[in-house]
């Protein structure tokens, strides 16, 4: 059994991503992560539901990026995270 840690920083920038992922998962697997950057990013032919699903209620927002045959990148205000005690 593992805990989700919250924070950290991810940048992903300026990057091809083709033919990656499993089918109907997520290609960038980021929660928890706070501060996140996904900008000017190209996402061809990967076989995947989800390249991200990013965090709104922390201002997280795909810029300038391509997708063709990726899936798409969601955006959810509130994540749903288990917390262990």
């Amino acid at each position: 059994m593992s805990a989700l840690a919250i924070g950290g920083n991810l940048v992903f920038e300026n990057n091809t991503v083709t033919q990656s992922g499993e089918t109907e998962g997520t290609l960038i697997k980021n929660r928890g992560i706070v501060n996140l950057v996904l900008k000017g990013n190209t996402f061809k032919n990967n076989p995947v539901k989800l390249i991200a699903v990013l965090w709104g209620e922390k201002g997280q927002k795909p810029e300038n990026n391509t997708i063709n045959h990726s899936g798409k990148i969601e955006i959810v205000q509130n994540l749903k995270l288990k917390l262990m005690y």
